[in-house]
């Protein structure tokens, strides 16, 4: 739910009454008693229940975006990997015309970006950014981010033993199932 210059209150995210009219208008099912925010996401809907949220859900897009990953950490021709791009944007609605041209690392770039963009939300940014070894910055408000000053930070993955999980001693000293 971008704001569009519409108001709504910076320290909680509510939305004003002009941005909460918008909401209601183009969401219609939302229920009467909900509470629309700044940038709320309304990428999915659960219409069914019980359980229609725990569903997987593969989408052509992320198949086509580990393809084009595949094929660029394969060293597949530039083309190879553009093609897939295209084919993405042409499938999936966004930019028909979209044509991409770039080579070397502005095309690992493209790729991490429409990750970004078409993948949002779905739980895939920790894995993409631990697998590139990019690091996680979360930016304050001051600095164009939604993070509280506090936890507006910086993580680099050879912090914190690489981002591995570990499993304590304790719980594999007694469960016969992690021998």
């Amino acid at each position: 739910m971008d704001p569009k210059g519409e108001t709504y209150t910076t320290a909680t995210g509510i939305a004003g009454a002009v941005m909460k009219a918008r909401a209601f208008q183009t969401f219609p099912d939302l229920q009467s008693t909900a509470v629309p925010y700044a940038y709320m996401n309304f990428k999915f809907k659960a219409k069914d229940l019980p359980g229609v949220g725990n569903l997987n859900h593969f989408r052509a897009a992320e198949m086509y975006l580990i393809e084009a990953e595949a094929k660029y950490f394969q060293n597949k021709t530039a083309a190879e990997v553009q093609t897939t791009l295209n084919a993405l944007n042409a499938t999936s609605g966004r930019d028909a015309n979209y044509n991409c041209t770039k080579t070397g690392t502005a095309l690992l770039k493209e790729i991490k970006l429409y990750r970004a963009i078409e993948l949002w939300g779905e739980g895939f940014d920790w894995f993409d950014m631990k697998r590139w070894g990019d690091p996680i910055i979360r930016n304050a408000n001051a600095n164009g981010g939604n993070f509280l000053t506090s936890l507006a930070v910086t993580i680099n993955p050879q912090e914190k033993n690489k981002w591995t999980w570990s499993i304590p001693l304790r719980e594999s000293d007694y469960n016969k199932g992690l021998e």
